[in-house]
């Protein structure tokens, strides 16, 4: 029986894993590298060089008239590329493989033409959670949680030609990692490498509903944004909380996110205090990511101006439990199901699962270990929340926006 999952390396580094998914007509293939050991001028360009390399991905497919969507991945520990395509034109995705991944540096011209668009990119951003983050030392929307938009887009403003070839041959001496999702029924090439060097894993048949972790990050969604309550004012603000997180293999990660859940989701401890209860805010969202090496927790927080000192001091209580906020068996469970429910719909797509082989393969775990996420969500009690909250939460930092 040919295996529903399976992992290949190659003499030259590269990885390449295959999952099925039965019963969808899309597939979708990650190609990615890691950036996680480059030089932080080279993860500074990281936005520009990606743009560059998916246009080069474009032509690549016109070239060979293959009908794909193809978007930019830009995640803390690596970047490259999400293919999409019907499962008819797989075959012919991977067999352009070899194009696909041997881009070229920009030109003068063209160089010119990337930077305006990414220096767009970079100071459009108007998200209160990325404005926090960034705010507190550097935002996840590119590369890294350590380094600001704003050190980004300089980099981007002061990138030459000659820097633009030498940073795109530093990134493509990096193994890429490839993963491919598709139907049961869609016949692929032999990947055009050597297969001297092959681990081929078996895994068990799956079903229609891929029991596969969430989040690219790969962490679970984040709860919901609750929009009742309190209304946004004309001089709303924005209160972004920012704890010490975990990394994508600890087996603190199911915990941690049930301890968000139950904090930040709409049925949540914050959301009854601060919204249902006192309408001091109009809306809340909380997470845990997890990446390679590390991890953070954040919840940002719609409040009005004048409310933002006693949405902190609350917020810090909270996350300082126990207190008048400890969870109970009640919200323990609530929080399970939830996330159960997120875990599931979440990676209902080629697409999500290609992209979470692709995050924990660069991590350096198993791609099975994302069958196991909820028999271990199922074994979080409420010491384990208390545990984390206290290891981790007790300590927040804050970010206050104002419109």
């Amino acid at each position: 029986m040919t295996p529903l999952a399976a992992r290949t390396k190659h003499p030259d580094g590269t990885v390449v894993i295959r999952r099925r998914h039965p019963g969808n007509q899309l597939a979708a293939v990650t190609i990615a590298r890691a950036v996680t050991d480059l030089a932080p001028a080279t993860r500074l360009l990281a936005p520009l060089l990606t743009a560059w390399w998916v246009q080069h991905s474009h032509r690549v497919a016109a070239r060979h008239g293959i009908p794909v969507v193809i978007d930019p991945l830009l995640l803390p520990d690596c970047i490259g590329m999400q293919i999409d395509a019907c499962s008819q034109d797989l075959p012919t995705v991977c067999a352009s493989l070899p194009e696909l991944l041997s881009v070229s540096a920009p030109d003068g011209d063209e160089l010119a033409d990337f930077r305006i668009r990414v220096l767009a990119q970079l100071r459009g951003i108007s998200s209160p959670l990325l404005r926090g983050l960034d705010a507190l030392g550097g935002s996840d929307n590119h590369t890294s949680h350590t380094l600001t938009i704003g050190e980004q887009a300089s980099a981007v403003q002061g990138c030459s030609a000659e820097d633009a070839f030498q940073h795109t041959r530093l990134l493509a001496a990096v193994a890429s990692v490839i993963s491919i999702c598709h139907d049961r029924s869609a016949v692929l090439p032999e990947p055009p490498w050597s297969t001297r060097t092959r681990e081929m894993i078996a895994v068990q048949p799956q079903s229609a509903t891929p029991s596969v972790h969430a989040q690219a990050t790969a962490s679970a969604p984040a709860a919901r944004t609750q929009t009742t309550g309190a209304s946004p004012a004309a001089a709303s603000a924005h209160v972004v909380a920012r704890t010490a997180g975990v990394c994508l293999s600890s087996p603190d990660k199911p915990a941690l996110h049930v301890a968000w859940s139950i904090l930040g989701h709409g049925q949540g401890i914050l959301d009854q205090y601060l919204r249902q209860r006192r309408a001091l805010a109009y809306s809340i969202r909380a997470f845990s990511k997890e990446h390679a090496a590390t991890g953070y927790g954040a919840c940002v927080i719609g409040c009005a101006q004048d409310m933002v000192d006693e949405v902190t001091d609350h917020v810090r209580d909270a996350l300082s439990m126990p207190g008048r906020y400890r969870p109970t068996e009640s919200n323990l469970i609530a929080a399970k199901r939830r996330l159960r429910i997120q875990h599931h719909l979440a990676l209902q797509t080629p697409r999500d699962i290609a992209i979470r082989a692709c995050c924990y393969e660069i991590a350096g775990i198993d791609h099975r270990a994302m069958e196991e996420y909820v028999g271990a969500l199922n074994e979080v009690s409420l010491d384990d929340i208390q545990r984390v909250v206290q290891e981790y939460l007790s300590d927040p930092r804050f970010a206050r926006l104002t419109e």
